[in-house]
C-alpha cells in the first residue's frame, strides 16, 4: 500500500460518523423507568421528598380545591408535583398501596386538575403526558372503565393544549420533553394527526437547541445528560410502536449523547457533580450503557464539548471547562467554570458540593465557593444580577481555554478564562498534572495581572473519606488508602462542609487554602512561564 492510499484509509476512518445503534434494547422499559423505593415510601406516608427536604403531599381529593399551604410551596416543588415524575418512585415501591395511590392521583387529575398558574407550562404538560403513557398499564390496567375514561379524556385535552402551546419558552434540553409528550399523546390517539405534525415540526429544532456539537446537553449537567439519553430512547421506542422511522438526526444524537454521558462518569460508575447534578444510581447507569451497546473509548486526555477528562490507570480527573449559554435559564447556571473532581478507582476524593433546587439553596450553591476553585477577592466566575424588572441575568467569561498535553511524567491540562479581566484586571490560569500511575495529582494556580487581589482556594472532600490536619499537610484516608495533600504558598485548614450529591445531604469536610505571607512560589513547576504563581498544591498517595 502506498503512502497516499494509506493516508486515504486513515482519513476515512477518522471521518466516519459515530456508531448508530440499530434498535433500543428489548428491556429498555425497565431501565428507563427507574425510581426510588425510598422516595415511594415517603409518598405513601403523605410526604414528597424534594431537594433534601420533605414537603406535605397534596392528597388526591384536594386537587379541585387547593389548600393555602400548597400555594405557599416553592415553585420548583409544585412543578415537580405536577410533572408526575414521582410516579416512578411509587412503581419502584411496588406495593398494592403504591399502585392504588398512583391511580388515585391520575384519576383525580383526570376529573379536575388543580387550578395553578403553572399548570399550562409546556414542559410540565409534556412530562405529565409522557409519564402517564409510560406507566398507564401499571397504574390503570385494572382500573374501572369510568376511571380509565377520565384519565384518557384528560390526556387528550392536555395533548390538544400542548399542541397549541408549542414551542413554548426556551428551557434548554427540557424543551424536547414537550415534544415527547405530544408524541406520547399521538400514541394513544392515532386519529389526531395534528399531534404528529406538530411534533415533526418542532422536535428537530428542540433537539438542536438542546445539545452542544458533541452531544452534551447545554446545561453541562450530568444528571440532565442522563435524563436526555433516557428521553431519546423513550422517543425511539414510541416511534417503533407507531411504525414510524426514527429520524437520522435523532439516531446520531443518541450515539453522541451516550458518548458524552460516558465522559461524565467516575470510576465508581456514577455521575460527576457539576452544575446541579447528583451521583444517581451507578448500577442503573452502567446497566443502561451496557444495554445500549454503543462502543465508547477515550484517550488518556479528552476534551469533549464542555468537559475535560484525564485518566491514567486508576486516577481520573473530570473538569468543567465550558461556559453557560446566554439563552439558558439562569437558574440552570453555576459558577463552577474550571472546577474539577478527582477519583481513584471506585473511590472519590475531591468532589464539588452539588447544588440545591430550592430557591434559597440555588443562590448559595450556584456560587464559586461550592466548587473546587480559586476564588480571587471572594468573587465567583459568574456575576448574578437583577434588572429593574427583577429579571435575573448573568455576566460570564467570554473565552474559556483548555489545552491538554501528554508529558513524560503524565497528562497535563492548562485551563484559563477571562472573567476577572474587567472586574479585577487579571486572568486566572490553572494547570493540573496527573502522573502516569494515577497516584499523584499536581496543580498550580496563576494570576496574570498588575494587581494581585486576595486569594482563597477550596477543595471539597467526598463524604466517604476521612481527613485530618497533621503539621502542614492534610492526611486523607479512604478504603484502606492514605493520601496526603500539601500546598506551597498557602496555609491549610479544614472546615465543615455539606455534600448534596446523593439522595440525602451528608456532612463532610473541605480544605481551605489561604495565601501565606511567606514562602510564595517564585516560578512555575511546569508549563509556560507567564504570570505569577499563587498556589502550588499536591495530592499524593502514600505507599502502604
Amino acid at each position: 500500500m502506498g503512502l497516499r492510499s494509506f493516508w486515504r484509509s486513515i482519513k476515512n476512518k477518522l471521518m466516519q460518523p459515530p456508531p448508530i445503534p440499530g434498535n433500543p434494547p428489548s428491556d429498555f422499559q425497565f431501565i428507563s423507568g427507574t425510581g426510588s423505593a425510598w422516595r415511594g415510601q415517603a409518598l405513601l406516608r403523605g410526604e414528597i421528598y424534594f431537594d433534601g427536604t420533605f414537603f406535605p403531599l397534596l392528597r388526591p381529593e384536594q386537587l379541585d380545591r387547593l389548600p393555602n399551604g400548597y400555594r405557599k410551596l416553592p415553585f420548583s416543588v409544585r412543578a415537580h408535583f405536577q410533572s408526575f415524575r414521582w410516579l416512578a418512585d411509587l412503581r419502584a415501591e411496588g406495593s398494592p398501596a403504591a399502585r392504588l395511590l398512583g391511580r388515585a392521583y391520575m384519576v383525580a387529575w383526570g376529573w379536575r386538575p388543580p387550578q395553578d398558574f403553572i399548570d399550562d407550562a409546556p414542559v410540565l404538560i409534556g412530562s405529565r403526558l409522557l409519564i402517564w403513557v409510560l406507566h398507564y398499564d401499571y397504574f390503570m390496567g385494572t382500573a374501572p372503565k369510568a376511571a380509565s375514561k377520565s384519565v384518557l379524556d384528560r390526556l387528550g385535552q392536555e395533548g390538544r393544549l400542548l399542541s397549541a402551546l408549542l414551542p413554548g419558552e426556551y428551557r434548554g434540553s427540557y424543551n424536547l420533553v414537550s415534544c415527547a409528550g405530544l408524541l406520547a399523546a399521538y400514541l394513544v390517539f392515532p386519529s389526531q394527526d395534528g399531534f404528529l405534525s406538530r411534533y415533526n415540526r418542532f422536535s428537530p429544532d428542540a433537539l438542536e437547541d438542546a445539545l452542544l456539537p458533541g452531544g452534551t446537553v447545554v446545561e453541562r449537567n450530568p444528571s440532565a445528560q442522563l435524563d436526555f439519553v433516557y428521553l431519546l430512547y423513550r422517543l425511539w421506542q414510541i416511534h417503533l410502536q407507531l411504525d414510524i422511522e426514527f429520524p437520522l438526526q435523532f439516531r446520531m444524537a443518541v450515539s453522541k449523547c451516550v458518548t458524552s454521558l460516558a465522559v461524565q462518569i467516575h470510576g465508581d460508575g456514577a455521575l460527576g457533580i457539576f452544575n446541579g447534578s447528583s451521583e444517581e444510581n451507578a448500577d442503573s447507569i452502567q446497566y443502561l450503557l451496557h444495554s445500549l451497546k454503543i462502543p465508547v473509548t477515550f484517550a488518556a486526555s479528552t476534551v469533549y464539548d464542555a468537559f475535560v477528562r484525564i485518566q491514567c490507570k486508576k486516577g481520573l480527573v473530570l473538569i468543567d471547562a465550558g461556559r453557560p449559554l446566554e439563552t439558558l435559564p439562569y437558574s440552570k447556571t453555576h459558577a463552577g467554570i474550571l472546577s474539577f473532581e478527582f477519583s481513584y478507582g471506585k473511590y472519590r476524593i475531591f468532589s464539588n458540593m452539588g447544588a440545591g433546587l430550592l430557591p434559597e439553596r440555588q443562590k448559595i450553591f450556584r456560587n464559586g465557593a461550592t466548587h473546587n476553585l480559586l476564588i480571587p477577592d471572594e468573587k465567583s466566575c459568574l456575576w448574578f444580577k437583577k434588572d429593574d424588572r427583577e429579571r435575573e441575568f448573568i455576566y460570564s467569561p467570554r473565552y474559556v481555554q483548555r489545552h491538554t498535553y501528554t508529558k513524560d511524567n503524565g497528562e497535563l491540562v492548562i485551563l484559563s478564562h477571562d472573567f476577572y479581566r474587567i472586574s479585577l484586571g487579571g486572568t486566572w490560569e490553572r494547570q493540573i498534572l496527573l502522573s502516569k500511575d494515577g497516584e499523584m495529582l499536581k496543580g498550580e494556580e496563576f494570576w496574570d495581572g498588575r494587581h494581585l487581589p486576595p486569594m482563597m482556594m477550596r477543595f471539597h472532600l467526598h463524604p466517604d473519606v476521612d481527613a485530618g490536619l497533621e503539621d502542614d499537610e492534610i492526611i486523607i484516608r479512604t478504603a484502606g488508602m492514605t493520601w496526603r495533600f500539601a500546598c506551597e504558598g498557602g496555609d491549610l485548614s479544614l472546615e465543615d462542609d455539606l455534600y448534596l450529591g446523593k439522595i440525602r445531604p451528608r456532612s463532610t469536610k473541605q480544605i481551605v487554602v489561604h495565601p501565606a505571607s511567606y514562602n510564595q512560589p517564585e516560578q512555575r513547576a511546569f508549563g509556560a512561564k507567564k504570570g505569577r504563581t499563587i498556589f502550588r498544591w499536591y495530592l499524593e498517595r502514600v505507599p502502604a
